[in-house]
């Protein structure tokens, strides 16, 4: 149901924050950083954590292949970034990311009719497919 999302153009609003993620994946510890940003789709406001080296794309469309999300504490997000890197959802949990997105979850059930998030399982970010 969220591959309703591929394919879409968001628009972005403002980049909010920058920062760098830190994890450890297949023993390595690895960190990125990344840049908090509100990108826009049809007047609903999400949150969007881009790879700060890859730039900040004016018009994001959403991309298997690029972009992954997540959900913390009942805040859905997408991540923008190189999807061979495993970061936790956890990870991206901010305080801003939660007042950009306050009308995501209503979009969620509204336009792309999921009922709620008891699907989203794991710590990993998720893929599109």
């Amino acid at each position: 149901m969220v591959s309703f999302f591929v394919g879409k153009a968001f628009t972005l609003v403002e980049e909010v924050e920058t920062m760098t993620i830190h994890w450890s994946q297949l023993l390595q510890r690895r960190s990125q950083t990344y840049v908090l940003c509100k990108y826009n789709y049809e007047g609903t406001n999400f949150p969007v954590y881009a790879q700060k080296d890859m730039g900040i794309p004016t018009l994001l469309t959403i991309s298997a292949a690029k972009v992954q999300y997540g959900m913390t504490k009942d805040q859905f997000f997408f991540v923008h970034h190189d999807t061979n890197q495993r970061p936790f959802q956890e990870r991206f949990e901010t305080s801003a990311a939660a007042s950009i997105g306050k009308e995501v979850n209503s979009f969620l059930h509204n336009v792309v009719h999921l009922p709620d998030f008891s699907w989203i399982v794991g710590n990993y970010l998720q893929n599109l497919e």
